[in-house]
């Protein structure tokens, strides 16, 4: 339960998947993960985690990390997947088994480590001079390439310079770039037929990793629900409608799904990776179109409604 705990309690913690079969140990990450629900940013200076009977735990092994575990994701995939961190860095568009904000991030990272004059100090024992050489020589041939801000690539650390950097080429080269001016969702009418303009454009351009929304009614819905949300509709409300809309379509309707589905389509797909996404896009687009003679005044920055849900400027500083 994703609460401010200050005190955390542990005992005998375990896998249980049915009572009809056994119990099986928790892995240390898994065990990592609780502990760290203890102590809240901005709520908590440090919070609080108490083992309780620790000796007699079923499985104590949970709380001893191994080194593999130690090693972090980052230099796991520098190690294990180089082919397709340099790909990555070519801009290819295959990111083969480990996924496309994994490989953004490792190569975001290594352009700040290589601008910072950190990468070969991190990666000493992890690669070979060669190694180095071949990272290094893909890291500068970008660097060529960018012509974005570092300050504005800094800003999206999952999202790849490169989609960033293809993105802006894109606004650059229009004529006219005010019908992707962002919209504030007050004018719900407005609103969702802006977001089913700006989304493909989003996904066009490899900023968002939702499967399915080449599909016209996939869209439509992800635009409805992020139009609702960020006009500060409650998830009852949203839910309500949902149902309503499908027991029209005579479809059958169960609740637990829809309310699962919904509850992962907000918090998931709305407010971490399309909240993630416009926020990028505004200040990309913000930069394009200071180049372009226009006020930066005028383009709102639509992200914290997203994020937030709600779109009175007012209850979002309340919130904040």
């Amino acid at each position: 339960v994703n609460l401010p705990a200050k005190n955390l309690f542990i005992r005998d913690p375990k896998l249980v998947y049915g009572r009809a079969l056994p119990a099986q140990a928790m892995s240390h990450i898994q065990y990592r993960n609780i502990v760290g629900r203890a102590g809240r940013l901005m709520t908590h200076f440090s919070g609080n985690v108490f083992l309780v009977n620790y000796d007699q735990w079923e499985y104590p092994e949970c709380t001893q990390s191994s080194d593999e575990e130690q090693l972090p994701t980052y230099f796991k995939v520098l190690r294990d997947n180089l082919g397709d961190v340099l790909a990555a860095l070519r801009g290819d568009e295959e990111t083969g088994d480990i996924g496309t904000q994994a490989l953004n991030a490792t190569a975001n990272k290594l352009l700040g480590d290589v601008e910072k004059g950190l990468f070969h100090a991190s990666v000493t024992g992890l690669l070979d001079d060669e190694s180095q050489r071949v990272i290094m020589a893909a890291v500068r041939e970008l660097q060529s390439r960018l012509e974005l801000p570092g300050a504005i690539l800094d800003l999206n650390p999952s999202i790849g310079v490169i989609q960033q950097n293809k993105l802006y080429h894109y606004l650059d080269g229009l004529d006219s770039i005010e019908e992707l001016c962002p919209v504030l969702p007050h004018d719900y009418r407005r609103f969702r037929p802006y977001l089913m303009g700006l989304v493909p454009v989003l996904n066009r351009f490899g900023m968002l990793e939702i499967p399915g929304l080449e599909n016209v009614g996939f869209l439509g819905k992800v635009c409805a629900v992020t139009a609702s949300w960020a006009r500060g509709i409650p998830l009852k409300k949203i839910l309500q409608d949902a149902i309503t809309w499908r027991r029209n379509q005579e479809t059958p309707v169960n609740i637990d799904h829809e309310v699962r589905h919904m509850v992962d389509l907000i918090d998931n797909t709305i407010r971490f990776k399309l909240g993630n996404a416009v926020k990028c896009f505004c200040l990309i687009y913000t930069h394009a179109a200071i180049e372009k003679g226009l006020d930066p005044e005028s383009i709102p920055d639509i992200y914290p409604y997203i994020e937030v849900g709600a779109s009175d400027a007012y209850t979002i500083r309340l919130i904040s």
